[in-house]
């Protein structure tokens, strides 16, 4: 099987990366987390919502006088740019992280085929290089306990 990921990350890197990262984090101070109920209770906004809201502020900017008094305009126009801006920034995040995730799982494969080949070749030399002790250790990798559960669990990860 090939190897696909051959490749190193420089200590450097990885901290301008991870300095980086905070750096985003410093810029967007503003950024939420929300739980499940709050996400769920929102009014949802996607593109047809985003067209309608488009259309409303349009007709808003051109007709201000039939807005109520206490009606905020100018933080429409701002919560309108600002969401624009962010849902290109999670664009950009969301093509990274699947990006990363697929890295992370192809290498992830590659380490752990590489270490059932070490297994193996150990299972048929342990005894004779008087390493049995370490292959009990990594066997412990594909114990099965009694309950079907467990077992599952202990094999899978």
């Amino acid at each position: 099987m090939e190897n696909k990921v051959s490749a190193s990350l420089g200590e450097d890197d990885y901290k301008i990366i991870m300095d980086a990262i905070q750096t985003v984090k410093e810029r967007l101070p503003f950024l939420l987390s929300l739980s499940a109920q709050e996400r769920q209770r929102l009014t949802k906004f996607g593109d047809k919502s985003r067209s309608f809201a488009g259309k409303a502020l349009e007709v808003a900017t051109q007709y201000p006088n039939f807005l109520p008094g206490t009606f905020d305009l100018a933080d429409l126009q701002k919560d309108v740019k600002l969401y624009d801006q962010l849902a290109s920034i999670e664009t950009s995040l969301s093509q990274l992280e699947d990006m990363l995730e697929a890295t992370c799982l192809q290498t992830g494969a590659e380490v752990m085929r590489s270490a059932l080949g070490i297994y193996q070749a150990l299972k048929g030399s342990a005894d004779s290089l008087g390493l049995g002790p370490i292959l009990a250790d990594l066997s412990m990798r594909f114990a099965r306990t009694g309950s079907g559960k467990a077992a599952k669990q202990g094999s899978s990860g």
